[in-house]
């Protein structure tokens, strides 16, 4: 439950002092996007250039702006499987082997890996390096996103370089937080599990960006020294959520800046950021090699991106 005693002591999170590594440099690049399969993936409602593939499928953290987006594409499924239609999580195993030419690919993106077991996240995990072992030389990377992210943690020796964990911060409030989901873990939670998350490649959306306090919320993002953060208000009307003034953004923008985090545009509503691009490049580690790196854009213009085909 959100509130209570996971609300974080500002007077020991508000301190920006410290060493903090650069994070890669990263330069504007366009993104292709590709056709493919319809059945198992479909074009991102939220990332440019990015593919879904979803394997598993389904989430119970019940958070409320998911109710106009993946809830409603998942009706369309009605006439294919039930249990996509009622997003209930559940696995897909014919899909293991459909990964999408895509060159970022959300893996289960239409749900939460958290709700997978563990031999259905093994399963998902080995196709990712089976993929990756068979293409030393490709760019792809392949986020793995959720909410709890100490459901990763018993997975990250698996994972491959082009693997990247990703969680949402959308505030460093749990106070409130029960208005967008009293089964999701409330934010300094989820903070504390990504943070204590031994693994070197991190990416944190604050999207829809929620009402923060800025040097606590900072401190967490450049604690954690993701190679990327995604930042944008709700693109929605609904649900309505507490959201910050543009003041509060513009000093944000800056903490995070001056700490050498890269920031990427999303539904900003034409609020100028310093520092803020709408399309970066990630370093991509390709085969066995760490040295053998390559680059994948993460691409997020201003205009509106298409709905998803299918699911």
């Amino acid at each position: 439950m959100a509130g209570g005693s996971h609300e974080v002591d500002a007077t020991q999170e508000s301190t920006l002092g410290g060493n903090h590594p650069i994070s890669p440099t990263l330069a504007k690049r366009a993104v292709e996007s590709c056709e493919t399969d319809p059945r198992a993936t479909s074009r991102s409602n939220m990332y440019h250039g990015a593919k879904t593939w979803n394997p598993f499928k389904g989430c119970g953290f019940d958070c409320a702006y998911c109710g106009p987006s993946f809830r409603l594409q998942a009706k369309r499924q009605k006439h294919n499987c039930m249990r996509c239609y009622e997003y209930v999580p559940h696995f897909h195993p014919e899909r293991l082997g459909e990964i999408p030419p895509a060159t970022i690919v959300f893996v289960c993106g239409n749900g939460d890996i958290a709700f997978a077991s563990t031999d259905q996240m093994d399963a998902v995990i080995a196709s990712v390096a089976d993929w990756t072992r068979r293409h030393p030389q490709s760019e792809k990377v392949f986020y793995f996103q959720t909410k709890k992210p100490q459901c990763l943690q018993p997975h990250l020796t698996a994972l491959p370089p082009s693997a990247i964990i990703v969680t949402t911060l959308e505030t460093n409030r749990d106070r409130g937080y029960e208005a967008v989901s009293t089964k999701a873990p409330p934010p300094s939670e989820r903070y504390r599990q990504f943070l204590d998350l031994d693994y070197p490649r991190k990416i944190v959306t604050i999207e829809p960006v929620m009402d923060f306090d800025v040097d606590v919320f900072a401190s967490w993002i450049i604690k954690i020294n993701p190679e990327l953060v995604y930042l944008g208000f709700n693109s929605r009307l609904k649900p309505k959520l507490p959201e910050p003034t543009p003041d509060k953004l513009v000093e944000f923008a800056k903490l995070l800046g001056a700490a050498g985090i890269s920031i990427v545009g999303k539904t900003l509503r034409g609020l100028e950021l310093t520092g803020v691009s709408w399309t970066s490049e990630l370093q991509v580690e390709t085969g066995d090699n760490p040295e053998a790196c390559g680059s994948v854009a993460a691409s997020c213009p201003a205009a509106p991106k298409a709905a998803p085909s299918c699911e």
